[in-house]
């Protein structure tokens, strides 16, 4: 059965309720949040009613607090002097040499070295990744120190880069080490 209505908002009246003492009561026909409906069928409580408040401080960790417009503006002049734009050719930044860069553009070259078998002073290995100008991180690594005649192992091991130089250590005292490498540089 369908029902034939008239939404009224945004209106008052008054009604006198006690008119010896011309008490009078006003009604609003303001609405709550569970009443306002959107085209989705959801209402403004179910939209917006996990939002505690709008914060002009960049310092918030809530999920439940928006930022303001202030605060956003503050986000968006502190780039760094870094600008974003995007046209049919793809996403760019365009930082303080002026000159736009075409995210998701970068190469990623790698290169892998082992050592071979090392003697008892091996214990420390410095790979040089000649086919790269700087090593931005490594995707693997194995160091081994072996005991003989037991097939004692050890992977832990500490790693310094510099450069384009990896350096891998682990402790002394083993009969001989190897060690394998794989490092990267992401260009671009």
């Amino acid at each position: 059965m369908s029902v034939n209505e008239q939404i009224v908002t945004g209106r008052k009246f008054r009604k006198l309720v006690d008119e010896p003492t011309k008490l009078w009561q006003r009604i609003s026909f303001w609405t709550k949040a569970v009443d306002v409906e959107f085209n989705d069928n959801k209402t403004a409580e179910t939209k917006l009613g996990a939002i505690d408040g709008i914060t002009d401080s960049l310092a918030s960790t809530s999920s439940r607090i928006a930022a303001s417009a202030k605060a956003v503006s503050t986000l968006n002049n502190n780039l760094g002097g870094l600008s974003f734009y995007e046209d049919a050719s793809g996403k760019y930044v365009v930082g303080a040499d002026s000159v736009p860069k075409k995210l998701g553009s970068a190469t990623i070259k790698s290169q892998t070295l082992s050592s071979g078998r090392l003697g008892t002073s091996g214990y420390t290995h410095t790979f040089v990744f000649d086919k790269l100008s700087k090593v931005s991180g490594i995707t693997s690594v194995s160091a081994m120190g072996y005991s003989t005649p037991s097939p004692n192992q050890n992977n832990n091991f500490n790693v310094s880069i510099s450069g384009n130089r990896v350096t891998l250590r682990l402790a002394a005292g083993y009969s001989y080490y190897e060690y394998t490498c794989t490092a990267i540089e992401v260009v671009g």
